[in-house]
């Protein structure tokens, strides 16, 4: 019996999301970098050879020139963390404004509806994710023929959709605790923008005490930062992907990184010593243990509000 809501639950909240104009919305703009590598994948794919096009989409590879590095700004990973907010925001808020969720918890089975609508917000995110990458894949081929390494673009997808659970759940709690599901969207999005803000600003007192000219004090910035997002769930999620594309794809190391004008004029590109296999543990455990302790938060402050 239980099973056979849980089923049902999955199945409805799946199709909730489908068709929710919000939802869709975010998709589309989730996709956007597709629609400007029709505009610019001859001068992109020739400045990478084609063959690495699909990465630079994703937002995985800076490639070679300026316009791969545009591309790789605006790539689809970039935008993840936008289509979580509004998945997460009104995961239970609606249902908790209308009075469904009290329902839905005097019924046998009442354990089992916190649990599948956490696990249809994942599928969603999961399923659109690897049919984005797969179109992006698709689109990659034809503008620069045939891609190394295509096999990671639907596995990278799946890693990303599994790493906007924590972002979906913080979301999620917000709009639990505020009843709005707007304010969850914005207070969810506005967690995961301050907290980058503020490692990269906390970050930034290596940069004042060895000097912004200083490129060892540039490497020491950018190491630490990779850790500390790294032990930040929602901010591990979203990269996971490129950790695990770095480690694959550029003999586990991370996209040099060049610095305009540091340490005169000119451009300085540098290596970091930090490799992405050192930081892959610290990521996945990070995004496994946070995932769980947001899900369980979730659950909590749903069981407060039972009638």
């Amino acid at each position: 019996m239980a099973w056979e809501e849980a089923k049902a639950i999955l199945s409805y909240e799946v199709l909730r999301l489908v068709k929710r104009k919000a939802v869709a919305f975010m998709a589309a703009m989730a996709v956007l970098p597709v629609l400007g590598a029709l505009i610019a994948g001859f001068i992109a794919s020739r400045e990478i050879g084609g063959e690495r096009l699909w990465a630079v989409l994703m937002g995985f590879d800076i490639g070679t020139g300026a316009m791969t590095g545009l591309l790789a700004a605006v790539g689809v990973a970039g935008w993840a963390w936008l289509l979580g907010v509004v998945i997460g925001g009104d995961l239970f808020a609606s249902d908790i404004r209308d009075g469904s969720l009290q329902l839905f918890m005097l019924r046998p089975a009442r354990r089992v509806y916190p649990i599948a609508k956490i696990a249809a917000a994942g599928l969603f995110s999961i399923a659109f994710y690897t049919v984005a990458s797969l179109i992006v894949l698709i689109s990659s081929i034809i503008l620069g023929g045939w891609q190394r390494d295509w096999w990671l673009a639907p596995l990278t997808g799946f890693i990303l959709g599994v790493g906007l659970y924590p972002v979906i759940l913080t979301s999620s709690i917000f709009g639990i605790v505020t009843r709005s599901p707007i304010a969850g969207m914005i207070l969810g999005a506005a967690a995961y923008l301050l907290t980058g803000m503020a490692v990269s600003f906390g970050l930034s007192i290596i940069l004042i005490v060895g000097g912004i000219g200083n490129i060892e004090a540039w490497i020491s910035f950018i190491e630490k930062e990779i850790l500390v997002s790294g032990a930040i769930p929602y901010l591990a999620g979203t990269n996971l992907p490129s950790i695990i594309y770095y480690a694959v794809t550029l003999g586990n190391s991370f996209t040099p990184i060049p610095l305009p004008a540091v340490g005169g004029s000119g451009q300085v590109t540098i290596t970091l010593e930090l490799k992405p296999l050192d930081v892959l543990p610290l990521y996945t455990a990070s995004l496994v243990t946070g995932t769980l302790a947001l899900a369980t938060i979730n659950l909590a402050l749903l069981r407060r509000l039972e009638v």
